[in-house]
């Protein structure tokens, strides 16, 4: 009986021995893949086949860069900083439109996720951070966008180009033919 059990408790520890085995075979394994911590796309490599790399190069292999969701960083005047945290801005959700250099094609709709906690007192700016889904990967890493922060949306509102507006010593102004063909100004 006893020269049983001991016969199983050597079995048992073989077992074991074989399973660390196998959990170190598969460790090894591991280390002959590069795996990447994001979904995202390779640039161009930065060493060719055959290269020696080691874990402390500096250079690195290649750039993986994450395209969804994607984060455009844009500045405003720190004027607007008052009206963007009284929307609850500091919170994030507002939204924001990323359109082309052009500011004609509206190329996706995200939402502000970060301001900073500080203004470049150089620029006199604010940066703000906004996250957009990318769904249609026509954003892309570097590339020049014109955010559009929507703070309100007033309903029933004229509107009129901004082209037509001016800038006087009192602000903006506008002028405005009347329907007797005269001309005033509607300041804002």
């Amino acid at each position: 009986m006893i020269t049983s059990k001991f016969t199983v408790d050597q079995f048992q520890a073989t077992v074991q021995a074989d399973q660390a085995a196998i959990d170190n075979a598969k460790t090894q394994l591991d280390y002959t893949q590069i795996k990447s911590p994001i979904d995202g796309r390779t640039g161009i490599r930065l060493v060719d086949v055959g290269n020696v790399v080691h874990a402390t190069d500096t250079s690195g292999i290649v750039v993986i860069t994450q395209l969804q969701p994607i984060s455009v960083v844009f500045t405003l005047p720190e004027q607007s900083l008052q009206a963007i945290l009284n929307q609850g801005g500091a919170h994030g959700g507002l939204p924001v439109s990323a359109l082309d250099r052009g500011n004609t094609t509206a190329l996706d709709q995200g939402s502000l996720t970060v301001v900073d906690n500080e203004i470049d007192q150089t620029t006199g700016t604010v940066k703000l951070k906004a996250t957009f889904p990318n769904n249609d990967l026509k954003l892309w890493p570097g590339k020049f966008v014109n955010a559009r922060l929507v703070l309100t949306t007033r309903k029933n509102a004229t509107v009129i180009p901004s082209s037509v507006v001016q800038r006087g010593p009192q602000g903006t102004y506008a002028y405005v033919i009347k329907p007797d063909k005269s001309g005033g100004d509607a300041s804002d």
